[in-house]
């Protein structure tokens, strides 16, 4: 999760240097994102060696160790791996350069919030791209490795309906894109009525189960939350220590 608020952060950093006729050190900046996130597992590992959890930190800490996790520093290295190899792409490939002069538009919206709202659900996210290209609107997803799923791509279909809303524009006149910065590789997605009806009963699907599950939660009724079983997200559950799952 670190990495990809830093990914997203910097990206944002460096297009206002860049819009304000700065330049930027390709070596350097990576090398100072590599030293923060050195810093946050320094500063986790001695907030648990201190034995003191009822303190408050006042600063990140990575779950994984304050878990002790047994991969925490695999984990760790691994999403700095990514982290470098995906600023570093954003900075130098010439595959990226078409979003990197996108970002210096004048009116180009960079990690801005939108609202989304529908029959049945209103969902919050954040555009990391998106701007007014040849009479279209093109919409831009980072992402520090590859493909995430069905979900993330789904996620992106969800962004675009607020670029839709903030540019007046219509859905034919969206070009959305996955920018898989760790590789160049920049992966267009279909975009139309049926995609977006799609997105929008999804949206209405999950707020209709939250709601639903809302009274169990206010309730104690743990058992109507039964462990995902996905490492993936139960690393971002801050209930993991208490979870009768956590070692599956």
């Amino acid at each position: 999760m670190l990495a990809g608020i830093l990914l997203h952060q910097k990206i944002k950093e460096v297009f206002g240097i860049w819009r304000t006729g700065g330049i930027v050190d390709h070596g350097q900046f990576v090398k100072d994102v590599s030293v923060r996130c050195q810093k946050v597992r320094e500063s986790s590992v001695q907030f648990v060696r201190s034995g003191n959890y009822s303190q408050d930190p006042a600063r990140v800490l990575l779950m994984e160790f304050i878990f002790a996790d047994s991969t925490a520093n695999k984990i760790w290295w691994e999403a700095g791996q990514r982290l470098e190899r995906a600023l570093h792409g954003f900075l130098t490939l010439p595959s990226v350069d078409r979003f990197r002069r996108g970002g210096l538009v004048d009116d180009a919206v960079i990690e801005k919030r939108v609202v989304v709202e529908g029959q049945g659900f209103r969902m919050r996210g954040q555009i990391d791209l998106a701007w007014r290209e040849r009479g279209r609107v093109a919409v831009a997803d980072w992402k520090s490795g590859g493909h995430d799923g069905a979900d993330s791509d789904l996620q992106l279909l969800a962004y675009a309906l607020g670029v839709q809303q903030r540019f007046g524009c219509e859905l034919d006149e969206l070009d959305l894109f996955r920018v898989e910065l760790g590789t160049g590789n920049i992966v267009p997605l279909p975009i139309n009525q049926q995609e977006a009806a799609r997105a929008k009963a999804r949206m209405a699907q999950d707020t209709a189960l939250m709601i639903g599950l809302r009274r169990y939660g206010e309730q104690r009724i743990s058992a109507a939350f039964t462990p995902t079983g996905s490492p993936k997200i139960c690393r971002l559950c801050p209930y993991q220590r208490i979870c009768p799952g956590s070692e599956a």
